[in-house]
């Protein structure tokens, strides 16, 4: 797991008051087994709540909810692109709520 969406998982969990027992070798369609069988509890991306398999139910994060922190590098010479990304992200954002 990437470190910086396993600090967001672990923490969510930990601020809604409990520990989590992580199971390291669960990725992909062997997560979605688990819970199907009622041997768990995953936060997915929003992107994913379309596709969920039958028996799983999505539950909404009551606030304070998850947050990841992205990290952009680039190239010197690519400023001009670099800030129109950073444009639309903020504007992205700003539209969803995020921040």
């Amino acid at each position: 797991m990437a470190p910086g969406f396993y600090d967001t998982v672990v923490g969510a969990c930990r601020a809604a008051g409990f520990e989590p027992e992580l199971d390291e070798h669960a990725a992909g369609n062997t997560v979605w087994g688990y819970l199907a069988r009622g041997r768990g509890i995953a936060l997915i991306n929003a992107s994913l709540s379309e596709q969920l398999p039958a028996g799983i139910k999505l539950l909404e994060l009551a606030p304070p909810s998850a947050t990841l922190t992205i990290d952009a590098i680039w190239h010197q010479g690519e400023l001009a692109m670099i800030e129109r990304a950073l444009e639309a992200a903020a504007g992205l954002a700003a539209e969803r709520d995020w921040l």
